[in-house]
């Protein structure tokens, strides 16, 4: 049989994100720190995060210190416009780390790779926040100090934005926030990262205050959050998707990310078992082939045979496995599952009838095999 090439159309839907930060003017704290400054020539994300923390000890001191620099140091460009693909965190962090100024995403990325260079568990979180700007999102961080989970917004701590200027207006009311205060504005995405055992639904957090009450059965978020950080891209994509389908929504930026969870997990599953697919195509032509030599050219032992029609089951099972629980939202994506679905049916089947060769051919005694070709 000839070998299949399956080919992906991964079709990318640009999703325009800004930053959103506050369209209201707040009064400045009144506890404000001195300026913290860092020479101009240290320019390395490490390089910055240890100058501004080599005499501090406390978890909080670090994380405080780096806030500071953060949110007084970095400007919020309202101008700035970004597309969420094509952006990686390296771009975006390069970009923020020359120019001083970006979105929350900006201020978001900056934190966190500040805060890991000085051994600090922190968390990119996205979402949206209230007031909401129409159709925009909003990022922030996630912090573990002293084994409490905590939210920072250094975009809000930066400043305010009015009539489309950026005010400096550096403010601590947005680093250290428990969770249960800090869901009053801001809507992750992913209900993990509420940090709340019970967490809030979009709807609720649209139209009313987070109460405390039960929103939901119980959540053990710590439990998801050990398991996220030990899986790769797929696989937290896969979490993602599959928590924000359990709490329900409809917000237009809610379901948006929803639908690119599901994306990444979608596609890079079909990439997967298509890889899959083209390896068993090799190995079900390798066998063909030998077969057709009385498996003496190229040659195969019968362990050999034993081992490659084990091997070729298991990876059948595999592709129907990890299609099979395949969730997909678009219908792109449920067409390929269909039509990779419907390839691996037949390619089982002419398998089978192989397998069954096999099985006769290994359990006929050596003398007698020249017989079945």
């Amino acid at each position: 049989m000839s070998k299949l090439f399956f080919v992906i159309h991964f079709i990318l839907f640009p999703s325009k994100v800004l930053g959103q930060v506050r369209y209201f003017l707040l009064e400045a704290t009144t506890e404000e720190s001195q300026l913290v400054f860092v020479p101009d020539s240290i320019t390395q994300v490490d390089e910055i995060a240890h100058f501004l923390t080599k005499d501090l000890l406390m978890e909080e001191d670090k994380a405080l210190q780096i806030y500071k620099w953060v949110c007084q140091q970095i400007k919020y460009d309202t101008e700035f416009e970004y597309y969420l693909y094509g952006n990686s965190e390296e771009r975006l962090l390069k970009h923020v780390l020359k120019q001083r100024s970006g979105v929350c995403a900006h201020f978001s990325i900056l934190f966190h790779a500040l805060s890991k260079s000085v051994g600090l568990e922190t968390y990119l979180i996205e979402g949206f926040s209230k007031p909401s700007t129409p159709g925009g999102g909003h990022a922030w961080n996630g912090i573990k100090i002293e084994g409490h989970f905590y939210l920072v917004d250094c975009t809000w701590g930066a400043g305010y934005v009015m009539e489309g200027t950026f005010y400096p207006s550096y403010s601590e009311e947005y680093f250290l926030v428990n969770p249960d205060v800090f869901i009053a504005d801001h809507f992750p995405f992913d209900p993990m990262w509420q940090f709340l055992d019970a967490p809030l639904s979009v709807a609720n957090f649209i139209h009313a205050e987070y109460s405390g009450a039960n929103e939901a059965a119980y959540f053990n978020f710590q439990d998801s959050l050990v398991d996220y950080l030990q899986y790769d891209r797929l696989k937290r994509a896969e979490g993602s998707y599959k928590r924000m389908k359990a709490m329900g929504g409809d917000h237009p930026r809610w379901v948006s990310y929803l639908i690119s969870q599901n994306r990444i997990w979608v596609n890079g599953r079909i990439n997967e078992v298509v890889g899959l697919y083209n390896s068993f195509v090799v190995d079900y032509n390798r066998f063909v082939d030998s077969r057709r030599h009385s498996f003496r050219k190229p040659k195969m032992e019968d362990e050999e045979i034993a081992l490659l029609l084990k091997t070729m089951a298991s990876s059948l099972s595999s592709m129907k496995l990890q299609l099979g629980d395949l969730q997909a939202e678009e219908d792109v994506f449920q067409l390929q599952i269909r039509e990779l679905l419907a390839e691996i049916q037949l390619l089982e089947a002419d398998f089978k009838k192989q397998q069954a060769f096999a099985d006769r051919y290994l359990t006929k005694g050596k003398f007698f095999r020249w017989m079945m070709f």
